[in-house]
């Protein structure tokens, strides 16, 4: 009788710590809930400033050049513009989206770096053939290629300065990736991974995506 009390009030006591880490994890769950929230709030506002500011770049300035300099000098920065926008598909390459989704970070950030400068190498390349092409059979002038040419340069930075936006990014490390499991696979899980499992909880959170089921596991090292 006395074994059987002394390991109820075990399992009691560790009942009870349990219920406390719980309740400590949930608490500290829902200060990064708020701060996620607070930063995919700050992130929808700059987004959408930076995507109205790109939209207007080449609409305001054409306006500008068109009525200080003309309906002549407005078509040459139209030109200009559109040249660009397609040279720039060349230096940008597509290499942002396998940045941005290299979550296991199978490549440094000197990788991105030297491949985004091969490729804006290539789209100045690119740029110089056009132009020369352009003046020798499409009659360009001094003014209209000297254009062309600046206005690609400058895409040519923006293609490099591209690859610096996601230097600092946060990658989410594997092991805060989210995983689905039942209470009985995760302890599936541990025992076949040597852990000796104690307790497995499971509770609710609302979070940024809604509703999310979470499990807690209380295990130790199988001797």
């Amino acid at each position: 009788m006395g074994t059987g009390k002394s390991a109820l009030e075990g399992v009691g006591r560790l009942s009870g710590k349990v219920k406390a880490w719980m309740q400590e994890v949930k608490r500290q769950r829902g200060k990064e809930m708020q701060m996620s929230e607070k930063r995919m709030q700050n992130g929808y506002v700059w987004n959408a400033l930076a995507g109205a500011v790109n939209a207007s770049e080449a609409v305001l300035l054409s306006m500008v050049v068109t009525r200080t300099d003309g309906i002549a000098d407005a078509g040459v920065l139209s030109i200009a513009f559109a040249v660009g926008n397609l040279m720039m598909t060349i230096g940008k390459f597509g290499v942002r989206n396998y940045q941005a989704t290299d979550l296991k970070q199978r490549f440094s950030f000197s990788d991105y770096f030297w491949a985004r400068i091969f490729t804006a190498g290539v789209m100045v390349l690119s740029c110089a053939g056009y132009l020369l092409y352009c003046i020798w059979s499409r009659g360009y002038g001094r003014y209209k290629a000297v254009v062309v040419a600046a206005v690609c340069l400058i895409y040519a930075a923006e293609s490099v300065e591209d690859v610096f936006r996601l230097k600092g990014q946060p990658y989410m490390p594997m092991s805060e990736h989210i995983n689905f499991y039942t209470p009985k696979a995760l302890e599936t899980l541990l025992v076949r991974n040597g852990f000796q499992v104690l307790a497995v909880q499971e509770h609710v959170e609302r979070g940024v995506l809604g509703k999310a089921k979470v499990l807690a596991a209380v295990c130790r090292k199988g001797g």
